[in-house]
């Protein structure tokens, strides 16, 4: 019996889920609707707290899984959305610090209907010509603060490289945590190279890092996962070559919106992981797969935690991880409002009066 059957099986289960901590992007994410003029934040959005390291644990948190968030935000009212969520989920937000002196990032995310053509939504980070805040690193207080909280953690996930954020890394490898980086960009590379010393996982997208990491630093890494999108992954381990392989992307029931894809991945993962209580590299690869499935049913929604809105967590755990014929949630599915479950904003911009 694992750790998700005992957990489901006694209410108020003296067995929880193991702790997940991590640091990294979090930011506001306000979507426009099909249509919507670049820059027309006057109309009628969809809010939600977004960035890769706040999607994954956020979404983990919804799933049942202890989280502690170190993070560095404004206080202002994109900042205090964003914890909001964490706090409503029951996550650990002792870690989020709100910084009088900083500005929470805010994303603007643009949705494109099948017949305007090319990809199905499109970022920007500035607004009336001028950029948007961007990601802000914790401090050396804040990691110092954290380190009881990093060295119980069962994993620890991070998706920006700061020498603050390394610190927390080494503090969680140090307590014996699985440490899984997301990067997105290459910006120190002496950096990068000593920070893969205390990765168990790497993962990254081809698009944006494929040609940036040399093979000499990707072989220093017990296990590698390079997303392709739609094309699907590669996953290399190198202990276990006979392991290594490509999984092909598993078909959305539909498609509205691919944004998250990559998240999911890596919540079906470290999810998988702490239900069956190891960290095998078989057990590896039926988490990627469990991910994979979960990006395709969250393309069916709107946003990157699109269906986490849409859907009961419960629902949704049997329809991902209860073994549900493909037949079963590809006709349930698409039954469902693709952008139910979010709160309205009339005006986005009043996130942007900074």
């Amino acid at each position: 019996m694992n750790l998700w059957q005992r957990h489901e099986g006694i209410e108020d289960s003296s067995t929880p889920l193991p702790r997940i901590s991590g640091t990294g992007f979090a930011a506001l994410d306000l979507i426009f609707p099909y249509g919507a003029d670049h820059g027309g934040t006057e109309q009628t959005c969809l809010a939600a707290a977004g960035g890769t390291c706040a999607n994954i644990l956020l979404t983990l948190v919804q799933l049942g899984v202890r989280v502690s968030f170190l993070s560095r935000l404004g206080r202002d009212l994109a900042g205090m959305k964003i914890s909001a969520a964490f706090r409503r989920a029951r996550a650990d937000i002792s870690p989020i610090h709100h910084d009088n002196t900083v500005f929470s990032p805010v994303i603007l995310q643009y949705l494109r209907s099948s017949d305007q053509g090319g990809e199905d939504h499109w970022f920007s980070r500035s607004y009336r010509g001028r950029r948007l805040p961007r990601y802000v690193s914790i401090t050396h207080n804040q990691v110092n603060s954290a380190i009881p909280i990093l060295e119980q953690s069962w994993a620890f996930v991070f998706d920006r490289l700061t020498v603050e954020t390394l610190n927390a890394a080494r503090a969680a490898h140090a307590g014996g945590a699985l440490v899984l980086f997301e990067p997105s960009i290459v910006e120190d590379p002496s950096l990068f190279r000593n920070a893969l010393a205390y990765v168990d996982i790497l993962k990254f997208s081809s698009r944006r890092l494929g040609n940036r990491l040399p093979k000499a630093w990707l072989t220093k890494v017990p296990v590698v996962i390079q997303t392709s999108g739609q094309r699907g992954l590669e996953i290399f381990f190198r202990d276990r070559t006979d392991l290594c392989r490509h999984l092909p992307a598993i078909n959305a029931p539909r498609l509205i919106d691919s944004c998250g894809s990559g998240d999911m991945v890596t919540i079906g993962l470290l999810f998988w992981l702490a239900i069956q209580g190891n960290r095998d590299q078989r057990v590896i690869l039926q988490g990627v797969r469990k991910g994979q499935k979960l990006a395709a049913m969250n393309c069916a929604f709107v946003g990157a935690r699109g269906i986490f809105h849409a859907m009961d967590v419960a629902e949704i755990k049997r329809l991902w991880l209860e073994d549900a014929s493909i037949k079963t949630w590809t006709h349930e599915i698409p039954a469902l409002d693709p952008m139910a479950g979010y709160a309205l904003v009339e005006k986005g911009s009043r996130f942007l009066s900074n």
